[in-house]
């Protein structure tokens, strides 16, 4: 009985104090079994009570793109009128840690990062348990998962977690079981809809109905005014083998810049070590050629860019990275998902150049492009040869 009342009035304690619960929660919990079984006790505790707390978690699982499109606006949230006494809780993809950290700490209260890959396959199921009880003791009054292509497996965690309001978009069924996802539409309270095709216009929809207010982040912008040097960065990966322009077409670009003696940076991440590995060039030899690959924090690999004089990259990350930092890229893509990451509209950034495969037909309608590559793009990205590249490089350096 006593053991009782003072487990109650413990947990009246924690109920009046979420944030600080929370914290000591996620400081104790992976060292201490005594802190683990206190905290599912507590989390039970929990689902009898009404009571909600100023906090808005948001769920961000999708990639170093995604995040950089979307990172604008969790500062729109901290200094709006309607939720500024609120915390925020960032539940976010490990890739961009060093990324939201290094530019966004001032707004976020605190961060909670997971491998997407390990979690969403269930192969660490303890943090798995840890993450939905963790998130679920604070009781936020707000979970919002601004993503468009919805997950299912990122919906049922949803679904799971205690909050008054759970908002997303009503989104497309690209990473959904088309027969399923009306069952995880009603996992929410709220789904909103967009009419808009790129992908930044689209968080601009969804933030305009959650803040209720136009005054909005208007782009996408991490460093400005950052003074241009004489280096050229190229980025030879992609998360998809369909979006990756083949090295040796690579090669005959960086042979053609180094016979003109400019300085080149080649940046990646470690997956992108083997698109070379087996790739014998005389390339690696020249003084003029940096290889960075794998070898920069996220952080570092932003700066980098935002002093180049040029970007050639693939259809991914970097090229984000480019508008947001003002540095003049060259796209090669092969129209995945065309219109709804690429190419950015004229009035968020003008100073980039795609090249797409030969047999792209931009004759169609706007709605009609963006329909036919809404699920992906099978069109051959190497069919884009050297000599495309070679000629936008002119182009822009002349």
């Amino acid at each position: 009985m006593i053991l009782k009342f003072f487990k109650y009035i413990l947990f009246y304690i924690f109920s009046i104090t979420p944030f600080f619960t929370y914290k000591i929660f996620k400081r104790y919990y992976k060292k201490s079994c005594i802190f683990r079984g206190l905290l599912f006790s507590y989390k039970n505790y929990l689902q009898k009570k009404q009571k909600f707390n100023k906090i808005i978690i948001i769920i961000k699982p999708d990639a170093i793109g995604d995040y950089i499109l979307f990172r604008n606006f969790i500062k729109d949230i901290k200094k709006s009128k309607l939720y500024n006494n609120y915390k925020i809780i960032l539940f976010g993809n490990i890739v961009w840690k060093n990324l939201s950290i290094s530019y966004d700490k001032r707004f976020i209260n605190d961060f909670l990062f997971f491998s997407r890959n390990l979690i969403r396959n269930k192969l660490d199921y303890n943090n798995y348990i840890y993450f939905k009880s963790i998130l679920s003791i604070l009781r936020a009054e707000y979970i919002i998962y601004p993503v468009f292509s919805r997950e299912a497996f990122f919906d049922e965690f949803i679904f799971d977690l205690y909050s008054k309001y759970k908002i997303s978009f009503y989104g497309n069924d690209v990473n959904h079981n088309k027969d399923l996802k009306f069952k995880y539409d009603k996992y929410y309270t709220t789904l909103i809809n967009t009419n808009s095709m790129f992908e930044f216009y689209k968080y601009q929809d969804f933030f305009y109905y959650f803040l209720q207010s136009s005054n909005i982040s208007k782009s996408t912008s991490i460093i400005k005014n950052l003074r241009k040097k004489e280096y050229i960065v190229i980025s030879i990966g992609a998360n998809s083998i369909k979006r990756t322009w083949n090295f040796s077409n690579f090669d005959k670009v960086i042979q053609f810049l180094l016979q003109h003696k400019f300085q080149i940076i080649l940046l990646g991440s470690n997956n992108d070590l083997n698109l070379f590995s087996n790739y014998n060039s005389e390339i690696f030899n020249n003084k003029n050629l940096i290889n960075l690959i794998g070898k920069t924090t996220l952080k570092e690999f932003v700066d980098i860019i935002s002093q180049a004089k040029l970007l050639i990259s693939n259809e991914s990350s970097p090229v984000h990275v480019a508008v947001a930092v003002n540095t003049s890229f060259i796209c090669i893509s092969n129209a995945n998902h065309y219109l709804r990451f690429c190419p950015y509209p004229s009035e968020l950034c003008n100073f980039g150049r795609y090249l797409f495969p030969k047999n792209f037909n931009n004759t169609l309608s706007r709605h009609e492009l963006y329909r036919k590559f809404e699920y992906g793009s099978e069109l051959d990205i190497n069919s884009i040869n050297s000599d495309d590249v070679i000629e936008e490089i002119i182009k822009i350096l002349d």
